[in-house]
Parts: structure tokens; sequence; C-alpha cells
């Protein structure tokens, strides 16, 4: 019972993070007006820039994944290791602490800014 136990803890402190970098997420796209919203567990969720999350490819097609896909090389960059396809989801580990979310969500907010940059200048390697 002991394992279980602990197992169970573990989880719960998964999702409790997920939950917080998903609020912090949220929190830096609404201050810029960024339409995004999440799907799936909170220690392995999506990221779509849309109102709602997609139910399937076309929904997705619609989505603004030109954004997501602009952002996740400036999220490399900041040692933020997300998956650079928009369809596939971010995780949450067990190594993650309340440092590398503070750390993050500096990186996050600092590619979003990067990002909507390059979109309006229409940088090189910028996905419309």
């Amino acid at each position: 019972m002991g394992a279980l136990a602990a197992v169970i803890v573990w989880l719960n402190r998964e999702r409790r993070y997920g939950e917080k970098l998903m609020a912090g997420m949220t929190r830096v796209l609404d201050q810029r007006g960024i339409a995004h919203a999440f799907s799936g567990h909170p220690s392995m969720f999506g990221l779509f820039f849309a109102p709602q999350p997609p139910r399937n490819y076309r929904d997705w097609k619609r989505s603004d994944y030109g954004f997501y896909d602009t952002m996740a090389p400036f999220l490399h960059e900041r040692g933020v290791l997300c998956e650079p396809d928009s369809r596939e989801p971010w995780f949450v580990s067990a190594a993650h602490d309340e440092s590398c979310l503070k750390d993050t969500l500096a990186a996050f907010e600092a590619a979003v800014d990067e990002t909507r940059t390059a979109l309006e200048e229409g940088s090189e390697g910028a996905v419309a």
C-alpha cells in the first residue's frame, strides 16, 4: 500500500505542476490577447492557438499552428524542450520543480514576444 500511496502523491504533484504551468501560460497569452486552448491532462497537455482545442484535423488546420511552429525554436533556444509539432503534447516530469516553473514561464513569455515580432516582421523561418 505504501508504494501506491507514493505513486498517487507523485501523480498529484505532476498534475498540480501542469495546472500551474498552464495557468502561467494563460496569463502570458491573455495579457497579449492571443487566443489559445489546452487539451489533455495537466501532466501531458496540448497547447493550441485557437479559442477551442481541436477535435479533429480540420479544426487543427484552422488553428494558428504557424504561431506554435514559429515559437517552438525560440523556446528551444531558451532551454524549454517542447515538441516542435503543435499536434504533440507538452510533458511534465518528476524533474520539474518550482524553480523550473519560474524559468519556464519566463522563457515562454520571452518566446511569445519574440514570435509575435518575428511574424509581424515576416522574419525568415516564420511560418504564416
